[in-house]
């Protein structure tokens, strides 16, 4: 965290700046990559495996963040899957706020370390893969982000099920507010 202690500076989004939270999915391989499977016609490396969780269906969801104030009020945790988040071509950015997933996820009073989160600028040439557990929050850079976003069924069913009013708490995932020193959220810096 930068600047003061309610705010967060959006920072270039690095392979090595964002390993405490998850994986920096589509960096291009380099010259001597070992990796590099195929031929002259098509080339590819396995980017990451996606882990859903013991007893978990992977699914695809398309998903658009609107703009709104870059100000960050809440964060969100999923207890048993890592979550995924690919921008769409023709999108504008989007930035990614995250702080590190809990030791357990599955301890009931987990909640966010502010003092540890950072805000990246996912800027439409790579994706993200979070850890299980790992905190997080978007927003759209301006007018829409279109993202596909790789998860567990039951986690979005979870949240679907919770918004819809049928249940009041969610079990897969866990929203705690994010409040800074003077009461307020954390305002995200453009640098």
């Amino acid at each position: 965290m930068t600047a003061s202690a309610n705010t967060l500076t959006v920072e270039k989004l690095t392979p090595e700046a964002f390993e405490p939270f998850g994986w920096v999915i589509g960096t291009k391989p380099g010259p001597n990559d070992t990796d590099v499977q195929g031929n002259e016609l098509t080339k590819w490396r396995t980017a990451h495996l996606f882990d859903p969780g013991e007893g978990g269906q992977v699914e695809f969801v398309w998903v658009n963040y609107c703009w709104k104030p870059f100000i960050c009020e809440q964060l969100e945790a999923h207890r048993l899957t890592m979550q995924s988040f690919i921008p769409l071509g023709g999108s504008v950015p989007f930035i990614h706020v995250v702080a590190p997933p809990p030791d357990d996820p599955m301890e009931p009073s987990i909640a966010p370390d502010m003092t540890r989160a950072k805000a990246f600028l996912v800027d439409g040439t790579v994706g993200t893969c979070l850890r299980r557990g790992t905190w997080h929050g978007h927003f759209a850079a301006g007018g829409t982000a279109n993202v596909l976003m790789i998860t567990r069924r039951s986690t979005t069913l979870d949240i679907e099920t919770t918004m819809a009013g049928d249940r009041e708490e969610m079990e897969e995932t866990v929203r705690r507010p994010t409040v800074g020193s003077d009461g307020q959220g954390y305002r995200l810096i453009l640098a």
